[in-house]
């Protein structure tokens, strides 16, 4: 069962919070485009900003959620799943620095969306509600996603206005 009362004040520090290491991701993977010396180092901070953001929504959802809960346990889980977060995201950023082409937008796009739908179930799961999924609604969702991920980093990496591509 769902209780529809949460914490709004969490939600709202959710977003902006998201919405800043969104933010920074965009602009530590620009700079990749014109330093020649640190590109790793900004590559894999580049990672960790959008990591962080995809699992500060997830994570202050739950809080919002449930409060009262374990901290302990909530802390384990959040650090687990921060952990697969970063490893799918880098992983999809991988594929848009590799080679420019459409099956690498794809594919990139898609590993990414695993990454923000699977660290959103991980949230549920540790919380503890026994969330049933209506198998239609998820896979809108991941459809929805996917196909805004696509959008989103077509024109951040392939469109003609995109300057953030780092191989040019």
């Amino acid at each position: 069962e769902i209780i529809f009362s949460f914490n709004p004040i969490f939600m709202i520090v959710a977003l902006m919070l998201t919405g800043i290491a969104a933010f920074t991701f965009i602009d530590i993977f620009q700079h990749m485009k014109s330093t020649k010396g640190y590109r790793s180092f900004l590559f894999w901070g580049s990672c960790f900003s959008l990591s962080i953001s995809i699992w500060m929504m997830d994570f202050f959802g739950t809080l919002a959620y449930r409060i009262g809960d374990s901290a302990d346990r909530l802390i384990v889980v959040s650090a687990l799943s921060l952990f697969c977060c970063f490893i799918f995201t880098s992983l999809s950023l991988l594929f848009f620095i590799l080679k420019k082409s459409w099956t690498n937008l794809v594919a990139g796009a898609f590993v990414f969306t695993v990454a923000v739908i699977g660290t959103g179930m991980i949230h549920m799961f540790a919380i503890e509600t026994e969330p049933s999924y209506n198998l239609g609604i998820v896979m809108f969702s991941f459809l929805f996603l996917f196909a805004f991920s696509i959008c989103v980093f077509w024109f951040l990496f392939y469109s003609k206005a995109a300057s953030l591509y780092p191989n040019g």
